[in-house]
């Protein structure tokens, strides 16, 4: 992956560069010799760094595509994070993606991947250094992780904060193709989208169901002196309003809207207990626990 030979790559690159580029700027025998004297490292074969001393992380990030072979790229939470997410970047490692049949690149610190799905549409043609789209490696690193509360908070992560959209994750799901997870991760993106009703009523009524709970009313509306609430389900005589929502992005505005409303229902003397939608479906157990607990707190003997 040689880029122009000028001195203003040094710095882009952060001092480092490919054994081509450096010989181009400083004569291969000057480096040679800078190497052979230790003023200067090879952390790679292919790739030369114009100091002696630790690595700083972009210097790894560097260091690790310009090792990469033709077509390879950044991938995962090292090309996201370089893309601006926040909160899941991968400080240990660096993560690089090549086409299927080449080998592993041979430095501790950096982990390989390997895709047949590496055109234009996945991997951005001008990005610098090379790496996979956002919305690619959203998804690369939510098949990665065995975790599924992990998967699911990294695309909506990606939605919260704003760097892709329902569409792109949709439109490069689909070219990834089989991988782990797929079935949470079309779920997580109707939950963002809002294509997913904001209580999962199938999933909700089996909990109640299997716990022998009574049956709640259900799109309750309430009115207060500040507007009409609804309630996606109600148990009045005890006292418990649940409320279900898909636990996509939140501003600190909307947050703090949501925090007046549930203080203005319970001014009604409701109890007002949040669910998102991921629990309900994912986590019943422990979801029936709280609503059979917040029942009893309420007066129910059942």
């Amino acid at each position: 992956m040689t880029a122009v030979i000028e001195p203003s790559l040094v710095a882009v690159q952060h001092q480092v560069l490919d054994v081509v580029q450096a010989g181009h700027l400083f004569g291969f025998a000057e480096v040679r010799s800078k190497l052979r004297r230790g003023l200067w490292q090879r952390p790679h074969p292919d790739v030369v760094v114009l100091h002696n001393g630790p690595l700083s992380s972009v210097q790894r990030i560097w260091v690790a595509s310009l090792s990469g072979p033709p077509g390879s790229a950044l991938w995962g939470p090292t090309a996201a994070v370089l893309d601006g997410l926040r909160g899941f970047g991968d400080e240990d490692q660096v993560h690089l993606v090549l086409p299927p049949g080449l080998r592993r690149i041979r430095i501790p610190w950096v982990r390989s991947h390997w895709s047949s799905q590496l055109s234009d549409l996945d991997v951005h043609p001008a990005a610098i250094p090379h790496r996979t789209r956002l919305p690619r490696s959203l998804l690369d690193m939510a098949a990665d992780t065995r975790d599924e509360r992990h998967a699911r908070g990294i695309l909506m992560a990606g939605a919260q904060q704003r760097l892709v959209t329902v569409d792109s994750l949709h439109a490069a799901l689909a070219r990834r193709g089989h991988c782990r997870h797929r079935a949470l991760l079309v779920e997580t993106l109707q939950d963002i989208s809002g294509g997913i009703h904001s209580v999962p009523e199938r999933d909700f009524s089996l909990i109640v169901k299997r716990r022998g709970l009574p049956p709640p009313t259900r799109q309750v509306i309430r009115r207060r002196p500040s507007g009409l609430y609804y309630l996606d389900v109600l148990w009045l005589p005890f006292g418990l309003a649940v409320e279900v929502d898909g636990g996509h992005h939140r501003s600190a505005t909307a947050w703090d809207a949501d925090l007046d409303r549930a203080a203005d229902i319970s001014a009604d003397g409701l109890r007002v207990v949040r669910f998102t939608s991921f629990a309900v479906r994912r986590r019943p157990v422990r979801v029936g626990d709280l609503l059979t607990a917040n029942l009893r707190a309420g007066g129910w003997v059942g």
